[in-house]
């Protein structure tokens, strides 16, 4: 495997999905991880596009947002899953999103843990909100790749259902 071989640029990305309870839907404030390779905002356009979707967190701090930095808190490291994923794919001249899932980053509801609604609710919102961000930043995503392992790769599945059902190309 290719040795990461660029900084990245790090951005908190919050954006709202709806979010079913029993038999109410609500709009909530969710947060996800925008990765892009360094000095791509200096005018590189096309690059391809990364969803990353964790596996099962051990608790709050391991959310991919966490990884940014909290201004008078300092940095968190996060997971080391999500740093493994930050250098592999941004590092190599990918652009990167990563969902804190719902009951994660911004969002204090109960965790969604395998719950297929909200889950792909945050993954595709955050796909939307990013797409929107990196258009503001002169970066067009050329392909869109999707990967994921444990909880992660069951709702990579899901997410990619929900693409395709949608007409969204995934490479």
């Amino acid at each position: 495997m290719p040795l990461a071989n660029r900084g990245v640029s790090l951005y908190r990305v919050c954006y709202e999905i709806d979010v079913i309870h029993s038999d109410t839907t609500s709009r909530q404030a969710v947060s996800g991880l925008l990765v892009v390779p360094a000095g791509v905002e200096a005018g590189e356009a096309d690059l391809p596009l990364a969803i990353y979707t964790h596996g099962t967190l051990f608790g709050p701090s391991e959310a991919p947002t966490n990884v940014v930095y909290q201004g008078d808190q300092g940095w968190e490291v996060g997971s080391a899953e999500t740093l493994f994923n930050i250098s592999q794919l941004a590092g190599m001249g990918y652009a990167l999103i990563a969902p804190d899932y719902v009951g994660y980053g911004i969002n204090n509801l109960q965790e969604g843990y395998a719950v297929k609604q909200p889950t792909t609710e945050a993954i595709v919102g955050l796909l939307e909100a990013s797409r929107s961000v990196l258009r503001d930043l002169g970066v067009r995503p050329s392909q869109l790749f999707i990967e994921g392992w444990s909880q992660g790769a069951l709702n990579a599945q899901w997410t990619l259902q929900n693409l395709e059902s949608s007409e969204v190309p995934v490479a």
